[in-house]
């Protein structure tokens, strides 16, 4: 009828939290979704770039820092080239026609801002440019 201690050690509390603890945490979780799109951007940039010796310290602090947001559960996700369908975590922020027998599905063409996942759970949705297949209807 009566638990041990021990058994009652085990039972989870309810976690409390203020309002003000909360916009906090509201405001270092933007803080950092902002500081990885930032991080991003600049991946990309770097990508184009020609490999270089100058460059190379740069990019070695780029892999540290990408390593480093893996370890802690970041996750950046850039879904260019992708099927794009309506249940991706992403805004389309305009849609693209192409031209005819050039695709056959919805294709995300360009990814403005990236998806960001943290611990496997979406903390910022992308935004993206959707490339339509051609359809003679909506020509008409």
């Amino acid at each position: 009828m009566f638990r041990k201690k021990q058994e009652i050690s085990k039972i989870p509390m309810p976690l409390v939290i203020s309002k003000e603890s909360l916009e906090e945490m509201k405001t270092y979780v933007d803080t950092c979704v902002e500081l990885i799109i930032d991080f991003w951007k600049v991946s990309k940039t770097m990508a184009k770039l020609p490999e270089s010796e100058e460059l190379s310290g740069l990019r070695d602090d780029m892999h540290r820092f990408s390593d480093s947001l893996k370890k802690n559960g970041f996750v950046i996700d850039d879904l260019t080239g992708k099927t794009y369908n309506v249940g991706l975590s992403v805004h389309p922020i305009h849609f693209e026609t192409a031209k005819e027998g050039e695709l056959t599905e919805p294709v995300i063409s360009e990814t403005i801002r990236p998806v960001i996942y943290l611990k496997g759970r979406v903390i910022e949705r992308g935004e993206v440019i959707v490339r339509e297949p051609y359809s003679e209807k909506e020509r008409s």
